[in-house]
């Protein structure tokens, strides 16, 4: 049989035999090939839309967790500011009632330092007469009345002048120190409210300035600052004038510490103000050092009042042990003593 190119029986057979691809072969393989690229291709876009709804739940909730930290957040801001506005209102009430306990307690502290330097209007004629007291010599009882003035007589009318010039001359001798108990205790009672006040303190101001250690100066300057106290209204400029002459005291002491009548001015001075200054400690301590320097020598009828005002100084601070031994100290160095004497009789009711 004759051959003809591309149709060799043989050659179809070989080609089936040797296992080669057929035209069927091929075209399943074709077309399997062609449904294998189409699911890959199904596969690869699932893939790709599996990724992306997870990628797209993600950001959702990433952003819904920043929106809940954003909320908590302000939440938390919002109850710090309440928070902060209420500690604000309760402070602001309590300033309040600070504020106005503060305006009733000053009220009462003027009240109180009136009432008290009354009291030491009423005792002052006590304290410069007993400074300068002789042995035997009687001391005036706190609150005694004044002597009465004299009457007026005739040609009294024409007496004012007279009376200012010799109340001039009285003045320097007791600023020259020359003058006795009753002219120095009648001219600065007199000076009291005068006109010629403010110049006598700056007299004395400058003479204390000038010589410092000068103690008699310091103690007419004291006593100017006291005068002075009685010038002016009930109220806190008394303490600022009351706080002048227990300076000058202290000066005194700080150069002489044995002065009697500085050491006991400054205590009695300090034992008026008010419990709430917390003078009492250092009352004591002058107190305590005055009796102890005074029981070293023999008794002087000034002295008498150094026990009453341990003893009320010790009552104050609940001490009824020691209220009782003072009193009965003073009353054996000062039998003649009738304060004490009543004091140490009422106790022992």
């Amino acid at each position: 049989m004759p051959k003809v190119m591309g149709h060799d029986p043989d050659l179809r057979h070989l080609r089936a035999t040797a296992g080669g691809p057929t035209l069927a072969g091929v075209q399943h393989g074709t077309a399997r090939g062609s449904r294998g690229k189409a699911g890959g291709q199904e596969e690869a876009g699932v893939a790709k839309t599996t990724i992306g709804h997870r990628v797209f739940m993600g950001l959702a909730f990433t952003g819904a967790l920043g929106a809940l930290a954003l909320g908590a957040h302000a939440a938390i801001a919002a109850a710090e500011t309440a928070g902060r506005q209420e500690r604000l209102a309760a402070a602001f009430d309590g300033l309040a009632r600070d504020l106005a306990a503060l305006r009733s307690s000053e009220q009462e502290r003027t009240r109180d330092v009136g009432r008290l330097l009354r009291r030491i209007d009423a005792l002052s004629s006590a304290v410069p007469v007993a400074r300068v007291a002789a042995p035997g010599a009687a001391v005036p009882e706190a609150g005694a009345p004044e002597r009465p003035a004299p009457e007026d007589g005739p040609g009294d009318d024409d007496a004012g002048t007279d009376d200012s010039e010799d109340l001039r001359a009285l003045g320097e001798r007791v600023l020259a120190g020359e003058a006795s108990a009753d002219e120095m205790e009648r001219w600065w009672t007199a000076l009291r409210g005068s006109e010629e006040l403010a110049g006598v303190i700056g007299r004395l101001e400058a003479a204390v300035s000038a010589r410092p250690d000068d103690l008699d100066a310091r103690r007419r300057l004291a006593r100017a600052y006291v005068a002075q106290l009685y010038s002016v209204p009930d109220g806190p400029s008394r303490g600022v004038w009351a706080a002048r002459a227990e300076a000058q005291w202290d000066a005194v002491l700080a150069r002489d510490a044995g002065d009697w009548d500085a050491r006991f001015s400054v205590a009695f001075s300090l034992s008026q103000w008010p419990e709430f200054f917390g003078k009492g400690p250092t009352v004591l301590r002058h107190l305590e050092t005055l009796r102890e320097q005074q029981e070293s020598h023999a008794p002087l009828p000034r002295e008498a009042a150094v026990y009453r005002m341990l003893a009320d100084q010790y009552r104050r601070t609940g001490r009824a042990d020691a209220v009782r031994e003072v009193l009965e100290a003073g009353a054996r160095r000062h039998p003649q003593d009738a304060a004490l004497r009543d004091a140490l009789a009422e106790l022992q009711q």
